[in-house]
């Protein structure tokens, strides 16, 4: 194992599993068999402090995960409640639409009524006319 600051950049101190410490050469240990060490060795106070830091660490970030939640819901929220709000003014202004012009498809209806009543009446008349000059014709001398 690795477990000292190497004393320059080109050797490392090595502790082996007897024990026995040696100065090496990096080149020699370039071979895939030698596990290098993944983190450096601290004392058991530096280790408590740094593993107090992450912990730390990790809270400040899980708070900021809440908080960032907590504000992209509301951001949504938001906007939601804006697209509900435009969609139902719409929605206040088609009905408006509609209304105006079944209003004024019912006076239209109203105006068709009329005429056909009058066209009715007016063909009443034609009748009552035409009745009356049948009259005349067959009795002039009652004129």
């Amino acid at each position: 194992m690795i477990e000292a600051d190497a004393p320059n950049r080109w050797q490392q101190i090595v502790t082996f599993a007897d024990g026995e410490r040696l100065l090496i050469n990096n080149g020699d240990l370039d071979a895939s068999s030698v596990p290098f060490p993944r983190e450096r060795n601290y004392p058991p106070e530096y280790t408590e402090a740094i593993a107090g830091l992450k912990e730390q660490h990790q809270q400040e970030l899980e708070r900021l995960q809440q908080e960032l939640r907590i504000g992209l819901q509301s951001e949504a929220t938001t906007r939601a409640e804006e697209q509900v709000s435009e969609q139902i003014q719409s929605l206040q202004n088609l009905y408006k639409q509609q209304k105006e012009q079944n209003i004024q498809l019912q006076q239209r209806l109203d105006e068709m009524e009329g005429l056909r009543k009058l066209e009715i009446e007016n063909q009443q008349l034609q009748q009552r006319i035409q009745e009356l000059e049948r009259a005349v014709q067959q009795h002039p001398v009652q004129q």
